[in-house]
């Protein structure tokens, strides 16, 4: 169980989709598995976001970027539309189940460098998908493990 355990929290801190599989299809409680999987995806929020953070900053450092022609393309007016029309609030909402954590924050640093605005957007968007994925869950008392015995 705590190996089980474990391995939920670490899933969450990268890609929550599998970590809420696994809680979907365990016996564990709401609460039990609520705490668990928010814990880990605010742990990798705030590792990724200070990690990227560091490794942005050094590659700024390191690699000057030089004025160059910005071309723009299809995929490229899509990516300034999204920026845009949603921000860091719908990269937050996309970022736990869909993409996962690292990348939702790696995209937010290349969008602002204001950290506590990430950390907390991610956040919302964690506690928000457990409790949708978890409440579904209690409220229509899925237990695929019961089932498939």
């Amino acid at each position: 169980m705590i190996w089980k355990a474990l391995l939920v929290f670490v899933l969450s801190t990268t890609k929550m989709l599998v970590a809420m599989a696994m809680l979907v299809q365990s016996d564990w409680s709401f609460l039990y598995g609520f705490i668990l999987s928010v814990a880990g995806g605010l742990s990798g929020i705030f590792f990724y976001t200070f990690l990227g953070q560091k490794v942005k900053n050094y590659w700024e450092m390191k690699f000057q970027p030089k004025a160059k022609v910005f071309k723009m393309n299809k995929r490229k007016r899509m990516l300034v539309r999204f920026k845009k029309g949603y921000g860091l609030a719908g990269i937050a909402f996309l970022s736990p189940m869909l993409i996962s954590i690292p990348a939702g924050c790696m995209i937010s640093l290349a969008m602002t460098d204001n950290r506590k605005q990430i950390i907390l957007y991610q956040s919302i968007s964690v506690v928000f998908w457990v409790s949708l994925v978890l409440g579904l869950k209690s409220l229509f008392n899925i237990s695929l493990t019961s089932a498939l015995k």
